[in-house]
């Protein structure tokens, strides 16, 4: 919209009837919507959804990624990619252990009134190790740093960079990914989930996934 806004206001300086352009209809043709089929179909764009997919893709899987924005990344856009890092095998000098990590979560609780789910935050916690160590070792993207103090921490430079190199490897292991596709509800069969309905400006249709 402030893109929109900057345009418009240049157009009205340089003398053009800016209400008239934006009275120009726009239409838009798509082809005929149909339905997919893939192995696994993942709802969601953000860095735990372009993880999902990468991980997927990696054991094999056909995979679709649908997003409901025109493009990836989420709210870590906004993020400084930095992760919490519990026992991971390439931070060595820092203490990374999870009861350093569930001693911070606990002490900036202390005063609150809804106390969280500490042995579920524990388990979280956990894997974030792994998850760094997956992201280094496997995917070879670098840590820009990493930093100890209350908790153990990695940073890979910033949000926008970190999406930007999990897009590139969802593009290389063959994942495909639809932006501007909303999931709307999820298919169920026998209590199992095996699809997804999804909007698009072309139109409704289910990704049907079959692992």
């Amino acid at each position: 919209n402030a893109v929109i806004r900057a345009a418009a206001d240049a157009l009205e300086q340089a003398g053009a009837d800016v209400d008239a352009l934006y009275d120009v209809p726009v239409n838009k043709e798509y082809p005929p919507v149909e339905d997919l089929t893939t192995q696994v179909v993942v709802a969601g764009g953000g860095v735990s959804g372009m993880m999902s997919a990468i991980v997927a893709a990696d054991q094999g899987a056909d995979v679709v990624l649908v997003e409901k924005l025109p493009f990836l990344g989420g709210s870590f856009l906004i993020s400084a990619a930095v992760l919490t890092t519990v026992d991971s095998e390439n931070l060595t000098e820092y203490d990374d252990s999870l009861e350093t990590a569930m001693d911070f979560v606990r002490a900036v609780n202390s005063d609150s009134v809804h106390q969280p789910d500490y042995d579920y935050l524990a388990g979280l916690l956990s894997q974030t190790g792994a998850t760094v160590d997956y992201v280094i070792d496997d995917l070879g993207i670098a840590p820009t740093s990493y930093s100890g103090g209350t908790y153990a921490r990695t940073q890979f430079g910033e949000g926008p960079v970190l999406a930007e190199d999990f897009e590139r490897i969802l593009q290389e292991k063959g994942v495909t990914v639809l932006c501007g596709t909303a999931a709307k509800s999820l298919v169920t069969e026998n209590g199992a989930v095996v699809g997804v309905n999804v909007a698009s400006e072309a139109g409704d249709y289910t990704i049907h996934a079959d692992k």
